[in-house]
Order: C-alpha cells, then structure tokens, then sequence
C-alpha cells in the first residue's frame, strides 16, 4: 500500500484521555520515509485504538509526509 515509506514497528500504550477524565488505548507507529525530499526521516504516529487500521495509519502517514517534503523544499 505504501509506496515512500515503511512502517519499523508498532505498539501499544494508554495515554490520558482528550477530554482529560480517564485514559485510552492508542498505538505509536514509527515509519521510515524511503522516497522524497524528506527521504530518511524517521517519524512517530499515535493512532487511538479505534482508528488502528491499514486505511486511517496509510492517509495520517502520507499526509505528515507531503508535509515534511513541503518543509525539506524551503
């Protein structure tokens, strides 16, 4: 599915809740940027447990991406 990048690895955690009462499940993803100007850069996703899918992971990724090629084109 991905053609500029790989994922390097996944986890889970608990991190304080958005609203501040509780916590939740999320996961960080670390990828590697393998096409591009930004091409080496290492970069971490916390994705919530909800949204930790293949088609949610791929669209947050690819947007950070076309962000750091925009900076890395300064």
């Amino acid at each position: 599915m991905a053609d500029n990048y790989v994922i390097v690895s996944q986890r889970p955690d608990v991190k304080p809740s958005d609203t501040g009462i509780g916590f939740m499940d999320v996961w960080h993803v670390t990828y590697r940027v393998t096409d591009g100007k930004a091409k080496g850069t290492t970069g971490v996703i916390t994705v919530p447990e909800d949204d930790h899918n293949a088609d949610y992971v791929n669209k947050t990724i690819t947007d950070k991406i076309a962000t750091l090629n925009a900076v890395a084109n300064l």
